[in-house]
């Protein structure tokens, strides 16, 4: 894992809420930090690249 700054990953989990990709919400744990989930399109979007081009064949 590569380290960034914490105003870089507040502007990409801003970036990617707004585009429905995750949710944030208030830490449980510390007030001063926030909690980023995947939603459903979030993990279609990532699974995407993984899948196979052109579907495998049954033999």
């Amino acid at each position: 894992m590569t380290s960034s700054a914490p105003c870089a990953v507040t502007h990409q989990a801003g970036r990617l809420d707004k585009g429905g990709l995750v949710t944030r919400a208030p830490s449980a744990d510390d007030v001063r930090g926030v909690t980023v989930t995947v939603t459903e399109p979030g993990r279609e979007r990532i699974a995407a690249p993984l899948r196979p081009a052109v579907p495998r064949r049954r033999r």
